[in-house]
């Protein structure tokens, strides 16, 4: 308001008499939307002034009944009694025609039109710019929007990837040990042969060369029709190797029970010489090694979905 006013004040003082009106009236209705009554009456005083200075009497006075009635109600007498003063000698220089004439026909008609065109423009170029602003704090707020997004996604799969790792790690610890007491199982048997053995050996009474025979056969029958010691084993590689034993019995229905036997022991890494006393009729190693052989043709020349899978479960030398 105050920069439009002085503005105008420049504009009349360099003789640029219309634009100075239009900004008087400009700064005169900013005034008023301010309940600024003072400026309000300064605004309408200059008009009165530069009205009266192009003979327009009418649209003067009428300036200068605003002018006295706002500066009355901005409690400035002063400025009251100067505004009346002028308002008087504005009324005894103006002649009737002057008054008379339609308001339409005048120049302060033709300035109010400019006034009008004036402020509707600064109103399109304020609704414009204000459709700027909206327009890119509804821009930032996507960004802004975006980027919480995109690292809630970031937050959430990492977490994600540090409870597969995490989940990964206890199956990899449940497996290893499950593998741990399944082979210590497995030895336990394997190894029993000794214990009877030195209990015959260092027996007094007892006839070594029979006894000695009749252990090891009941060793050797224990060992091979220990059937919870199967299921224990078969299970435990299902856990292990994700079903492995589940699937060579679906794809390898052919197999009999020593072979699924066999090949269990050694998906478990049992050694040979456990292997070999785990089956009476392998008198030998070489016994053995030969029943691995046929195992690992069988599955080589059978339609087994995944015989490569099995087969990397028989390539461990002896």
């Amino acid at each position: 308001m105050l920069a439009t006013f002085y503005l105008a004040d420049q504009q009349y003082d360099a003789l640029d008499k219309a634009a100075a009106i239009v900004n008087f009236m400009c700064a005169r209705n900013e005034a008023i939307s301010l309940d600024d009554h003072f400026f309000a009456g300064l605004a309408s005083l200059r008009l009165h002034d530069a009205f009266l200075e192009q003979k327009e009497a009418f649209t003067a006075i009428r300036y200068g009944n605003e002018a006295v009635d706002y500066f009355a109600k901005a409690g400035n007498d002063a400025y009251e009694r100067s505004a009346a003063e002028r308002l008087k000698l504005s009324n005894a220089e103006s002649v009737g025609p002057s008054i008379a004439r339609p308001e339409s026909d005048t120049f302060g008609y033709k300035l109010l039109q400019a006034y009008i065109v004036q402020n509707k423009s600064r109103s399109n170029v304020f609704l414009a710019h204000t459709v700027r602003l909206v327009l890119l704090a509804v821009i930032i707020i996507l960004i802004l929007i975006l980027a919480a997004l995109i690292l809630y996604v970031k937050v959430s799969n990492e977490k994600f990837r540090a409870r597969q790792a995490e989940a990964s790690r206890k199956d990899l610890s449940h497996k290893m040990q499950l593998y741990s007491e399944t082979v210590k199982e497995v030895l336990d048997f394997g190894f029993g042969a000794q214990s009877m053995i030195a209990q015959i050996h260092y027996h007094p009474n007892l006839d070594k060369p029979v006894n000695y025979g009749k252990a090891m056969d009941s060793y050797y029958g224990g060992v091979s029709s220990n059937t919870r010691l199967g299921a224990l084993i078969e299970t435990n590689l299902d856990v292990i190797h994700d079903g492995v034993m589940s699937s060579l019995k679906k794809e390898l229905p052919s197999l009999i029970e020593d072979q699924i036997r066999l090949f269990s022991y050694l998906a478990l890494g049992v050694p040979y010489s456990v292997i070999n006393a785990a089956f009476p009729k392998d008198k030998t190693m070489a016994s053995t090694y030969a029943r691995v052989s046929r195992l690992r043709s069988v599955i080589k020349e059978s339609d087994a979905a995944h015989k490569d899978y099995f087969l990397s479960f028989l390539t461990r030398k002896p």
